[in-house]
């Protein structure tokens, strides 16, 4: 059952409850009575939670090319689903989504999902071997991915921010985890219990409301978070016997402790730098055994065979580039479908996909308090149709030089200063709107 598992014990945090299926409950519909019950419209909502038991019911949802559910979606406890890809429609869902102990499952693919308004948990999948969500945006809750024995791969390739805890946790046979959009997590980061992985690259993260930790890989080479700014909870990399590279040269605000310890192929002197760099540590520093010499040219990633953690903020652009995927500024990396060409639902008020601001299911990407003001913007790409994105937690695509325009024109870079001032967060029983909780700025060059 989802939130069962205790792989994150040796942080001292206890594994979450989640709700549970209701499944056996008396009179609950069943996956094809739901499907067999929605309206007419372009993207139905499904009410009520939905229980995915067996491979029947999921074929019930692959006749839905665009769908959504009001409360939960929980696939679980099966033996002969192999994949999900019967659920290339659903766009959001209202609660959690929990994929756990499926026996024989091995893809995980959400193609279309843009957003939960809870969590998504992906625990106890032993034939688990790839987690694929490419245009997921936002978890309004927890992202978590617990012991899945045979996961190689966890893909979220535009998802922004997550609204509480970020925790995977055993593992073992992954070796590539992709979050190169992930600016902010208001809860903790936990990357534990990882035999193999090698490279963990975080190339857009900017905050973390909670503590962040990294432990007990033994196969980790480089840790690179080279926007990281501000983590309000303690840091703690530790018993991560081959790490080499530990990157987080912009760090400049922890509430807590800094301990780095245990890490045999890291120098004292790279951490030594890192901690003298920080311009407010809150609580205590300890950072021994770490046993490699000091070299004479710092460590990096590249180094020890990891692709380069390169950030997508500020990145600079030659005069005359433009964005590669035509008419929409903001989605021109063409990672995710195009929001106005009819691949996917827009955000906005057309119809395809419950209205952000009314749902109370996931936090406006305007002016409502759930998520940093998009206008302008500051901290999260507007879903609607503007071209200006010039927030500083994604990266922002210039716009077409016109030909007109002198050849030698110089671009010279904007100083800005983003203040996320502190707030509430409070949830009501329905899993309603809940507050950033960000305090501290992040100054940086745009």
């Amino acid at each position: 059952m989802v939130g069962g598992l205790s792989a994150c014990g040796d942080t001292g945090t206890a594994a979450p409850s989640y709700p549970a299926s209701t499944a056996a409950q008396s009179g609950a519909a069943t996956a094809a009575e739901q499907v067999a019950s929605v309206d007419g419209s372009a993207c139905p909502q499904i009410p009520d939670t939905v229980n995915i038991n067996n491979q029947a019911d999921l074929d019930a949802f692959n006749s839905l090319d665009c769908f959504t559910v009001e409360r939960h979606l929980f696939v679980q406890d099966t033996t002969d689903i192999v994949d999900l890809s019967a659920l290339h429609g659903l766009r959001s869902v209202g609660g959690y989504i929990g994929i756990a102990d499926n026996a024989e499952l091995t893809s995980a693919e959400l193609p279309n999902l843009v957003k939960t308004g809870e969590g998504l948990v992906f625990e106890g999948n032993l034939s688990l071997a790839s987690i694929s969500a490419p245009a997921l945006r936002y978890v309004k809750g927890n992202l978590h991915v617990f012991n899945n024995q045979a996961l190689e791969s966890a893909e979220f390739g535009w998802l922004i921010s997550v609204g509480e805890d970020v925790i995977f946790a055993g593992n073992n046979a992954m070796t590539s985890l992709e979050l190169p959009e992930l600016a902010t997590i208001m809860g903790q980061f936990i990357f534990e219990h990882s035999e193999v992985m090698t490279c963990l690259c975080l190339p857009n993260l900017v905050a973390v409301n909670g503590d962040f930790t990294v432990h007990f890989n033994p196969g980790l080479k480089s840790l690179a978070a080279p926007m990281l700014t501000t983590i309000w909870g303690d840091v703690t990399i530790e018993r991560n016997a081959a790490l080499e590279v530990f990157d987080m040269s912009c760090l400049e605000w922890v509430a807590g402790d800094l301990t780095v310890i245990y890490n045999h192929m890291l120098a004292q002197c790279s951490v030594e730098g890192t901690a003298a760099s920080i311009a407010h540590i809150g609580g205590d520093v300890v950072a021994s055994d770490n046993y490699a010499m000091c070299p004479e040219v710092p460590v990096t990633s590249q180094d020890v065979g990891c692709v380069e953690c390169v950030t997508g903020i500020c990145a600079p652009r030659e005069p005359g580039d433009a964005p590669d995927n035509g008419d929409v500024p903001d989605d021109d990396n063409g990672d995710v479908p195009d929001d106005d060409n009819g691949d996917m639902p827009d955000d906005g008020d057309d119809g395809d996909m419950p209205d952000d601001g009314d749902d109370g299911d996931m936090p406006d990407d305007g002016d409502d308090g759930d998520m940093p003001d998009d206008g302008d913007d500051g901290d999260m790409p507007d879903d609607g149709d503007d071209s200006d994105d010039d927030d500083a937690g994604v990266p922002t695509p210039t716009p077409p030089i016109e030909d007109d325009l002198p050849d030698d024109l110089v671009l010279e870079p904007i100083s800005a200063s983003f203040d996320l001032q502190e707030k509430e967060r409070s949830v009501d029983e329905a899993g309603g709107d809940s507050e950033l909780m960000n305090k501290t700025p992040f100054p940086y060059t745009l």
